[in-house]
């Protein structure tokens, strides 16, 4: 299932025309709208989801999936809501640590 993202109507708009096949939805904020996201928060969660998440992703009725929530920033000011929702029987994750710092990904498809 693709993801999906919800802008405010000031920060959207410039994309309304804009072809956004190509690139990312960050990219294209930077370059048609002046909106550089830099920071923000992400929730991943497991969810057994239902309607047309569950429809787009194939699963039955209690299969579990992964979704990823984000709020997108610029500077203070929140530009972006998303979702994702990934097969829970197609992702997994990836966390690195050292004395340095963590970080994680997320591996799916």
């Amino acid at each position: 299932m693709p993801p999906r993202a919800w802008l405010p109507q000031r920060v959207g708009e410039p994309l309304l025309d804009a072809d956004l096949t190509r690139g990312s939805l960050r990219e294209a904020l930077d370059r048609w709208c002046g909106v550089r996201v830099d920071g923000g928060t992400e929730r991943l969660a497991m969810t057994a989801p239902a309607g047309e998440p569950r429809r787009l992703l194939g699963l039955e009725k209690r299969q579990p999936a992964l979704v990823v929530e984000r709020l997108g920033c610029a500077g203070e000011r929140p530009v972006e809501w998303g979702e994702t929702f990934v097969r829970g029987d197609r992702c997994g994750l990836l966390l690195e640590w050292s004395a340095a710092g963590c970080g994680w990904a997320v591996e799916g498809s």
